[in-house]
């Protein structure tokens, strides 16, 4: 009984493992010269190959929040840039919708009973979307349509890496050459659409007042992790006693 026990845990962990970490890119593998050349300019002390945290969907920490487009824009082609909701990706708000205009831009989300809004930098109102929770992931369309996640389950070839800043103080393109401190916050690096041949540069985007969330079959592979513990525990407690 013990072991039908500890073999339907292990299959069960198995097949929620593979559901939950769906395949995501190793950046050691990758050739991210121009990201990294971004981070080393700015100050971040942040490595673009080792350091690539995973994250892949995030949650408000406060009712509002600045996310800051830093990269210099490499390409022509224009894009849309954007968060979406996890339950529905349907639903989505855009952060830019051109990549050649939003160059160093800050835009500024705010968060209210479900409700998104995104605003300038004078608090004028651009657009709004109502999600199903304080949780969102991010998107980015290219110029052909093709539309990649933050959640690599949704991808066939992954386009976003996502980093944790360090307790430094950066100076960012926008900010006038100002030092700022850096502690919190995240970045996430995107390519502009599908790419084998990805550096992930395209998109850079500081984001604050938002900290990553574990998705709910991560959370489910957790429980049932420390469910499998327990029980095999409380079998040895009564084996020894």
């Amino acid at each position: 009984m013990k072991k039908k026990m500890v073999a339907l845990l292990a299959g069960a962990m198995l097949m929620m493992a593979t559901s939950a970490m769906a395949t995501p890119i190793d950046a050691n593998t990758l050739s991210l010269t121009a990201l990294q050349n971004y981070f080393t300019s700015w100050g971040t002390q942040i490595n673009a190959n080792t350091e690539e945290a995973k994250a892949e969907v995030f949650s408000m920490g406060s009712r509002s929040g600045n996310v800051d487009l830093l990269a210099t824009i490499t390409s022509a082609a224009t894009g849309e840039f954007g968060i979406y909701d996890i339950s529905n990706t349907a639903t989505k708000l855009t952060l830019f919708s051109s990549r050649s205009l939003a160059t160093n831009s800050t835009i500024k989300i705010n968060f209210t009973g479900n409700i998104f809004r995104t605003l300038d930098v004078n608090d004028a109102l651009i657009d709004t979307a109502t999600f199903a929770s304080s949780s969102f992931g991010f998107y980015e369309t290219n110029a052909t349509g093709q539309t990649t996640y933050s959640q690599s389950a949704l991808n066939t070839v992954d386009s976003f890496l996502t980093y944790r800043s360090k307790n430094v103080s950066v100076t960012l393109p926008g900010y006038n050459g100002t030092s700022v401190p850096d502690l919190g916050h995240w970045y996430i690096a995107a390519e502009d659409g599908i790419s084998t041949a990805a550096d992930y540069s395209d998109w850079v985007i500081r984001l604050e007042s938002a900290q990553p969330v574990p998705e709910p079959g991560t959370m489910m592979l957790l429980g049932l992790g420390m469910l499998g513990m327990a029980v095999y525990g409380k079998r040895r407690q009564n084996k020894e006693a």
